[in-house]
């Protein structure tokens, strides 16, 4: 995101604009702001009464979400039938796979 857009953002929220670093992977520059930093110390660990603090984000937002999401297949999709019901559906998962795959109406069905 652009610069304004961090601003813009930080106004809306009231949330301010603690620092500016340069992704790592894309070089572009991103916001880190008081609320990242409060939800960090949040979640940071403790072990044996000392805090482990999570240390801040070296990746931009759009390169966190590239990697939170590599490791799904959206791309290939495969038609099979479902291991419960035996109906045709289309599955990210080909036949072969030994596991079982439900169709979604099986799956959360009752």
């Amino acid at each position: 995101m652009e610069r304004k857009v961090y601003e813009f953002i930080s106004k809306q929220t009231n949330d301010p604009i603690l620092e500016r670093r340069t992704c790592a992977v894309s070089g572009k520059e991103f916001a880190i702001f008081q609320s990242d930093v409060n939800f960090l110390e949040k979640i940071s660990p403790t072990f044996a009464e000392k805090k482990y603090l999570i240390p801040m984000p070296t990746l931009c937002p759009e390169e966190r979400q590239r990697r939170r999401f590599s490791w799904r297949n959206e791309s290939k999709l495969y038609k099979r039938k479902c291991d419960l019901t035996g109906k045709d559906m289309v599955s990210t998962f080909h036949k072969d796979h030994t596991f079982p795959v439900y169709s979604l109406e099986a799956r959360f069905g009752d």
